[in-house]
């Protein structure tokens, strides 16, 4: 998990007008099992979940 100030705010970026949002880290599981791990631990914890592709989801591919 990286919860560095530079890539959580890197990750809070949006195109368009929206709430304050605060990331707390960001993840990159390398596989499936990787990701089932994090949404499990995410489920149990509370913590929600935005997931993104490319590392921005800004909807340019």
């Amino acid at each position: 998990m990286d919860t560095r100030p530079q890539t959580c705010a890197q990750y809070g970026q949006a195109t368009h007008p929206t709430p304050e949002v605060a990331v707390w880290g960001v993840v990159a599981p390398p596989d499936v099992a990787g990701v089932q791990q994090v949404m499990r631990s995410a489920t149990k914890y509370g913590v929600p979940v935005y997931p993104v592709s490319q590392g921005k989801n800004w909807g340019y591919g």
